[in-house]
């Protein structure tokens, strides 16, 4: 994508396109009766959105490894 095409698109279009994204991985997971992913995948996220956000903390960074 060059320089020209990334200006014309409007803010928040990345956004919009992830969530229809995972909105239609969610609907093909329950079409396909694979819905038991669903708890795992969000246990993922919520784990990797903990360890960003504590590995963020400089201070704490080195007591993050022993908790996992």
């Amino acid at each position: 994508m060059d320089a020209e095409s990334r200006r014309r698109r409007p803010r928040g279009a990345g956004i919009a396109i992830a969530l229809r994204s995972l909105s239609r991985v969610v609907s093909a997971m329950f079409r396909e009766r694979v819905g038991w992913l669903l708890p795992l995948f969000i246990g993922l996220a919520v784990v990797a959105l903990l360890i960003s956000i504590i590995s963020a903390a400089g201070p704490l960074a080195p007591f993050i490894y022993p908790l996992l």
